[in-house]
């Protein structure tokens, strides 16, 4: 859908339970157990709209530096947000005051990001030129890079086992 819009559904009817409409169009969404709120990546304005679970009101809207929020993951035991953009940089975000509290340029425009907060590591496809990027969340810096081919944009994240599997298209 194309219209901005957020939209809470019973997953046991399939019934609307509401829906608010967004600054601009919608990325990515997460859900914050500890905090009992979402966050959307909107793409223009660049930020990341927070949401209130049960009748969706939005409690805040946090601006971002980097053009096109895209991939998002929360890290709920620190606070933090974890953004990546079509500009070329992983947004490290307090939740709780929207400071930028790091800025990691990456190689490309990301799609997919999946963190794993035990072992601090962030693992960001970049579909062209086929990389995934491996950030180190405590240094804000790319540990490692692991070449792929291009058109690798989506990957998931076993956090039992600590392993990823990726996709290309």
């Amino acid at each position: 859908m194309e219209d901005n819009y957020a939209r809470l559904v019973d997953p046991y009817s399939g019934s609307l339970i509401s829906a608010l409409q967004l600054a601009g169009r919608p990325r990515w969404c997460a859900y914050s157990s500890k905090r009992d709120q979402f966050l959307v990546n909107i793409r223009e304005p660049a930020g990341v709209a927070i949401l209130e679970p049960e009748s969706m009101p939005q409690r805040a809207f946090l601006p971002i530096s980097i053009a096109g929020p895209h991939g998002l993951d929360i890290d709920d035991k620190n606070g933090l947000a974890y953004v990546a953009c079509d500009g070329g940089a992983v947004i490290i975000l307090d939740i709780s005051t929207g400071h930028e509290e790091a800025v990691v340029p990456i190689g490309g425009g990301p799609d997919v990001i999946w963190l794993n907060a035990d072992r601090h590591r962030l693992y960001c496809a970049i579909g062209k030129p086929g990389i995934i990027e491996v950030i180190d969340t405590q240094r804000a810096i790319v540990d490692e890079k692991v070449n792929t081919e291009e058109g690798v944009h989506t990957l998931a994240f076993d956090k039992k086992k600590a392993k990823t599997i990726r996709v290309s298209s």
